[in-house]
């Protein structure tokens, strides 16, 4: 979960992995096919630097997702970011399992791109437009066996649990298209979010491979970040999504919030 918040300072909150975090989820996995809606705001400080809004449609056991994002107020003075992400995939008994996904967007005038294939729940294929810059000395290089059992962080944000209580015992192993990353979830009691119970999770950032080893913000994030992951059921399914998030960077706190999240 490398994936739930934005920092100009971190690779893990770069523009790519803003469009993963707040492609959270629909609420609830039809026996038809059935579309629904979910918008999210990303703040500094409290302050909204992003906003996204998704479609979800659920095809027995199929699932597509097509997202817009796009950088408001305080964040364009930086650089406007906007950009589309799609994914498509199965719906397993126990999880999500991703076959495709493409992430598209512009930053400022630079048009950049990621995009992964999934085999068996293997990283099968990966390219981002321009490459990621993997020749300096202290990048921690991915080799083949690290893609090997793990997720895209929007699919890795779906929980299948048997209860609440059971949600935050596991760790979501991910991959972003360039950083291998783990997030080690803990209890931290439970909450409400538009008056539906929720599982509050402490989270450990763990980076594998794909990232400078002596990247400052990478080992704030590591060593000293405090990150919360909240989750709220997916009606009667077993699943469950984030409807909140927060993680300390080296220039302040950061959050994502669902403002809606519901069927078309």
């Amino acid at each position: 979960m490398t994936t739930f918040f934005l920092s100009s300072e971190a690779v893990m909150f770069s523009p790519r992995l803003l469009f993963v975090a707040l492609g959270f989820a629909a609420s609830a996995w039809p026996a038809q096919a059935e579309t629904f809606k979910s918008a999210y705001t990303v703040s500094y400080f409290g302050i909204p630097i992003a906003r996204s809004s998704f479609s979800t449609t659920l095809d027995g056991d199929r699932f597509t997702v097509d997202g817009k994002l796009a950088t408001t107020g305080i964040a364009n003075i930086f650089d406007e970011t906007k950009g589309t992400i799609a994914v498509a995939g199965s719906v397993l008994p126990d999880a999500l399992r991703t076959q495709s996904f493409r992430l598209d967007y512009t930053t400022g005038k630079k048009k950049k791109s990621t995009v992964m294939r999934f085999k068996g729940g293997n990283v099968d294929f990966a390219e981002n437009v321009p490459p990621s810059k993997t020749d300096r000395k202290d990048w921690v290089k991915v080799s083949p066996d690290l893609l090997k059992g793990v997720m895209d962080p929007f699919a890795a944000t779906m929980v299948k649990a048997s209860s609440l209580a059971d949600v935050c015992k596991r760790t979501l192993k991910t991959f972003d298209g360039a950083m291998r990353a783990d997030m080690k979830l803990s209890p931290d009691g439970e909450g409400t979010w538009n008056d539906r119970p929720t599982a509050i999770c402490k989270a450990r950032f763990e980076p594998i491979a794909g990232y400078r080893a002596k990247n400052k913000s990478i080992s704030y994030l590591r060593d000293r970040s405090e990150i919360s992951l909240e989750f709220t059921a997916l009606g009667k399914t077993g699943f469950y999504a984030p409807v909140r998030a927060s993680a300390g960077t080296r220039i302040g706190t950061v959050s994502v919030e669902a403002d809606e999240l519901g069927t078309d």
